[in-house]
């Protein structure tokens, strides 16, 4: 069978079920619990969900739930948006655990939650209607956990130490029976694995702002929301095989990839793609990396009709 790649441009004209095919593999990405109190919301690949034993790559839009673990690799970054309003922002190599999110039934109920950084840099906001909302919501970074009682604060967990930033708000500091209570902007607390925790310091804002840039989406580096309306079109290949086995090796790579049928001339091709990235820089950042590290032909970008 001939399994020849290449990248025909004429099925985007011709190829009649796209819409129908976009949508079908947008329910299939975005397939997650009904009512999810946490969703992802912000996508730059490589990154996975582990849910129950099984590994899949991370693909916006997911809802995410008790059990959950989310890693990313190099480059990546991640966005995740909780019911109440908040943010959770994590930079690349990190390891990111959901031991509880739950909310009551009425609108204003309680919402709970019990997050966990295992390894990287997060930064976790409060958004304005969650500023108004009943919550009780703990970080776990590394040995040390952090209650949030504030609105911005941005850590880090490395094999080295445990950090956590106040930089707006109050939050109550867990380590080893011993609290802290941080109620002053830019205060810093730091304890290495090894020994007991420095003494709470200051931070100068020039260091926050570096710091803060490991956690933040970059723009035109390939970045994916629900909404997201550019399309990569990484390959074709007239063998249905062949393209299963590059989205395998895509997915397992950490890139939420799929493939559909289309028909060119009255020929059955299979197309390989990424959808929902926010801008047409983002799609042609992520297919430049893709090409070079999975030794892909020159594929194309396309908008959502």
């Amino acid at each position: 069978m001939n399994t020849e790649v290449h990248t025909h441009r004429a099925w985007w004209v011709r190829a009649s079920p796209w819409r129908l095919w976009f949508h079908g593999l947008a329910i299939y990405l975005l397939a997650s619990p009904a009512f999810a109190s946490l969703r992802v919301e912000t996508l730059q690949m490589p990154a996975w969900l582990q849910r129950q034993g099984v590994t899949e790559p991370l693909a916006p839009g997911t809802g995410l739930r008790a059990g959950d673990v989310l890693r990313t690799g190099d480059d990546a970054r991640v966005v995740l948006r909780l019911e109440e309003g908040s943010q959770v922002k994590l930079g690349e190599n990190a390891r990111f655990a959901i031991q509880e999110v739950a909310v009551e039934d009425d609108q204003w109920g309680l919402f709970r939650g019990l997050l966990e950084v295992m390894s990287g840099a997060f930064r976790f906001t409060t958004g304005a209607l969650g500023a108004l909302r009943r919550r009780d919501v703990d970080i776990r970074v590394g040995l040390t956990a952090a209650g949030i009682h504030g609105t911005d604060i941005w850590g880090r967990s490395t094999q080295q130490q445990d950090l956590v930033c106040l930089i707006e708000g109050n939050i109550e500091i867990s380590r080893a029976g011993e609290r802290v209570q941080m109620d002053v902007p830019l205060s810093v607390f730091i304890a290495p694995r090894d020994g007991e925790p420095q003494p709470i310091s200051s931070v100068d804002p020039a260091q926050l702002a570096q710091w803060a840039q490991q956690t933040e989406p970059q723009e035109g580096a390939g970045t994916l929301r629900p909404d997201g309306q550019w399309t990569l079109q990484l390959a074709a290949s007239r063998s249905i095989k062949s393209a299963q086995n590059l989205v395998t090796r895509l997915r397992d790579a950490g890139y939420a990839a799929g493939n559909f049928a289309a028909n060119v001339n009255g020929e059955s091709w299979q197309r390989v793609v990424i959808v929902g990235f926010v801008s047409e820089a983002d799609a042609h950042a992520a297919g430049a990396a893709l090409r070079s590290r999975f030794n892909l032909p020159s594929g194309w970008v396309s908008r959502l009709p």
